[in-house]
């Protein structure tokens, strides 16, 4: 565990020459407006963090360079700044130069930027993310699969819906018959048997001219007996005159038939179509709800640094209420106490705006400090008595410490 031995900071933005030596948990830097709190409080900052935390004008108006040394339990960081940039140097405690010196800090204060009265006043949702992050939950994955679910379960509900309409409009018979009767076929057989009708007529009408000839024409008695015994032949084994008229009405009768069997095949596919849209919807039901526990979960195992503290998709939870139904103290000791979880190596937090904090949040991060074993600057406008430093016109006119 790191936290700032000494600060020394010399014509860094409004500041002239500040030397602090913390005593204590708290150091709370106050003073007038516009005197040098908050670049005391971004020495610190610049000083250990990278690149993006570097101002755009960080030497002191009519100075040609600045400097600020930051004394840690193990390490002394300086970072110089010229006209022409910035330089950054780590050694240790005995002398020797680290190499890589940024990568050493970003490991040791990658949050030290974090400010518990910033993240308060935060949205939900932006709360709700830092504390995902500290937690490692990461719902990338699952909320896109939740929600790939949901337009799915929406979709499958509406082909439910729009079969159910369509089913409801399809007429169901109980007596339909078992498959299609085709005309053609039921005109072909009229037409073969038409065929055959007209042939046993013609036979029956040769059977009864012969007859007549035999009466007529004595002399060809044997030779008409002959033929009138091979008619008589083709005529029984001809067989009887088939009734056309059971077809006829059966044939006027078809299309009907071949209406209701295909009313009821309809029936049926919808009715089987319904059923299987009415399980892919209960199945994607049961899908969305399987992420939605699996994402619980995870919230619920997650290990989070405050008691009763956990997040979901809103916000953050204290004891199971909105983190922003807190009362002003627990707000900032949750804040206070993420803060320092992001950043376990260094427990160092820079409070601006600490005129902010009454004396019941002062108190409470004053506690979590001790408990803590931790650093908290924190900037106030004035000189009450809580205040540590005084700054004035950018040097320390006062050290209470």
């Amino acid at each position: 565990m790191t936290k700032i031995i000494e600060l020394h900071a010399e014509n860094f933005k409004r500041l002239k020459v500040v030397d602090i030596t913390p005593n204590g948990s708290t150091v709370v830097i106050g003073g007038r407006n516009a005197q040098g709190k908050t670049s005391t409080l971004d020495a610190i900052q610049a000083a250990l963090a990278g690149g993006k935390h570097q101002p755009d004008q960080p030497i002191r108006e009519g100075e040609k360079k600045a400097v600020i040394v930051v004394e840690l339990d193990d390490i002394i960081v300086t970072r110089k700044y010229t006209k022409r940039g910035s330089k950054l140097e780590v050694v240790a405690k005995d002398g020797s130069k680290i190499t890589s010196p940024q990568r050493v800090l970003d490991a040791l204060a990658s949050s030290l930027s974090f400010d518990p009265l910033a993240f308060s006043r935060c949205s939900p949702k932006e709360q709700g993310k830092v504390l995902r992050d500290l937690a490692g939950l990461d719902f990338t994955e699952i909320d896109a699969n939740i929600e790939r679910a949901f337009d799915d379960r929406r979709a499958k509900n509406a082909e439910k819906k729009r079969l159910g309409a369509v089913f409801a409009s399809t007429t169901s018979h109980k007596d339909a018959p078992e498959s299609e009767v085709l005309v053609s076929e039921m005109a072909s057989k009229i037409e073969a048997y038409s065929h055959g009708n007209a042939v046993i007529e013609t036979l029956r009408e040769r059977h009864a001219s012969l007859n007549d000839l035999l009466e007529r024409l004595a002399a060809k008695v044997a030779e008409t007996t002959a033929e009138r015994d091979q008619v008589e032949k083709d005529i029984e084994e001809a067989g009887d005159i088939i009734d056309l008229a059971p077809l006829r009405e059966k044939i006027e009768n078809v299309e009907r038939d071949n209406q209701v069997f295909r009313e009821q095949t309809a029936y049926l596919q919808v009715k089987e179509n319904v059923n299987e849209a009415d399980k892919a919807a209960t199945d994607a039901d049961e899908k969305l709800l399987s992420l939605r526990a699996a994402k619980a979960k995870l919230i619920e195992d997650a290990d989070y640094p405050v008691d009763g503290l956990s997040v979901d998709d809103d916000g953050v939870m204290l004891n199971g209420i909105a983190l922003s139904q807190a009362s002003g103290a627990e707000l900032v000791r949750v804040s206070a106490a993420i803060g320092l979880a992001l950043n376990p190596e260094m427990k160092v937090l820079l409070i601006r705006d600490g005129s902010l904090l009454d004396d019941d949040s002062m108190a409470a991060l004053t506690q979590i400090a001790t408990d803590a074993d931790a650093q908290i600057w924190i900037e106030r406008v004035g000189a009450g008595k809580e205040v540590g430093v005084v700054i004035e016109d950018g040097e320390v006119l006062e050290d209470r410490t």
